[in-house]
C-alpha cells in the first residue's frame, strides 16, 4: 500500500512524465563526431583500438550518457545483473567493437531534438560546468583511492538532471538561475519549480535504463528524500561523492556570473 501511495505522489508522477519527456528529446550530440565515429567503425578505424573509441565517445557528454543507457539496456535484455558498483567507461570497453559498433549505428544524426549551435549562454554555461567537474573529478581522483574512471562517469552522471533540464526545461532554468542570490541553492530552486529535483530526475532516468538504486549510489547519486534508501545505501559511493562535490564547487567558483556565492566557492573547494 505505502509503495503504491509513492507511485502515485504528485511528484513521483511529475518526475515519471518527465523521465519520459527528457528521453525522448535528450541534449544535443556533437552530430560532425559523430558521423566521424560511424565512418571510422565502416572503415575498421576502431577494430583494435577499443580505447581510442571509447575516448572519442567520452568526447561528447550527449554521446556518452546515450550510450551507456543503451548499453545498460542491451545487458539488461542479455539477463545481467547489474545492481552492483558502477563504472560506466570499463563497461564501454569491455562492451567490444560489436557491441558499441550496433549502439552506435543506432545512433541517428537527431538522437536529440536539440542542436549545439542553438544552445543560449545558460546551456553552455551548464556544458562547461560539467566538463570542469568531470575533469577536476578525474585528476584529483589518485589523491581519493578511487579509479579516474569512475571519478569521471560519476561526476558526469551527477550533472545529468541538470543538464536535461537546462535543455528541456529552459524557461524553468533560466528562472531558477536569475532567481539565485546569496545563500541559495539551484537543486531547491529547479525543485521549487519542476516538482522534482535535478538529482531525483538523474536517478530515475538511470532506473530506467536498468540500474539500481545501489549502482546510482555508486556514482554519488542518492535522493535525500529517500531517507530508508539512504541508510541502507549510506557510503557506497561516500569517496566518489566527495571527490565529485569538489569538482561541482570548483565549476561554481568559475562561473561567477551565475553563482552569487562563486568567491566563497573557491575557497571551500581549496579547504
Amino acid at each position: 500500500m505505502a509503495a503504491d501511495s509513492l507511485e502515485k505522489s504528485p511528484t513521483n508522477k511529475r518526475v515519471s512524465r518527465a523521465v519520459s519527456y527528457v528521453s525522448d528529446y535528450w541534449f544535443p550530440v556533437n552530430e560532425e563526431l559523430l558521423g566521424k565515429i560511424k565512418s571510422g567503425l565502416r572503415d575498421g578505424r576502431y577494430d583494435n583500438a577499443v580505447d581510442e573509441l571509447v575516448y572519442e565517445i567520452k568526447s561528447d557528454l550527449s554521446l556518452f550518457t546515450y550510450s551507456i543507457g543503451k548499453l545498460v539496456q542491451k545487458l539488461k535484455e542479455k539477463g545481467a545483473e547489474l545492481n552492483g558498483t558502477l563504472n560506466p567507461l570499463s563497461a564501454l570497453r569491455q562492451a567490444g567493437i560489436e557491441q558499441l559498433r550496433e549502439i552506435l549505428e543506432e545512433a541517428s544524426d537527431d538522437l536529440s531534438a536539440h542542436n549545439l549551435r542553438q544552445a543560449d549562454d545558460l546551456q553552455a554555461a551548464r556544458f562547461k560546468e560539467v566538463l570542469i567537474s568531470a575533469s577536476s573529478a578525474e585528476m584529483l581522483a589518485e589523491k581519493f583511492e578511487v579509479d579516474g574512471d569512475t571519478a569521471f562517469s560519476a561526476a558526469v552522471l551527477r550533472q545529468l538532471g541538470y543538464v536535461l533540464i537546462a535543455w528541456n526545461y529552459p524557461g524553468q532554468y533560466r528562472e531558477a538561475v536569475n532567481s539565485l542570490e546569496k545563500g541559495d541553492n539551484l537543486d531547491f530552486k529547479l525543485a521549487e519549480r519542476l516538482g522534482f529535483s535535478p538529482t531525483l530526475l538523474a536517478i530515475r532516468v538511470l532506473q530506467s535504463w536498468g540500474l539500481t538504486s545501489v549502482s546510482c549510489a555508486s556514482v554519488g547519486l542518492v535522493d535525500d528524500l529517500e531517507e530508508e534508501e539512504w541508510e541502507i545505501l549510506e557510503g557506497i559511493g561516500e569517496n566518489v561523492t566527495a571527490l565529485c562535490k569538489i569538482g561541482e564547487t570548483l565549476a561554481r567558483a568559475s562561473a561567477p556570473e551565475i553563482y552569487p556565492d562563486a568567491r566563497g566557492e573557491l575557497q571551500l573547494a581549496k579547504r
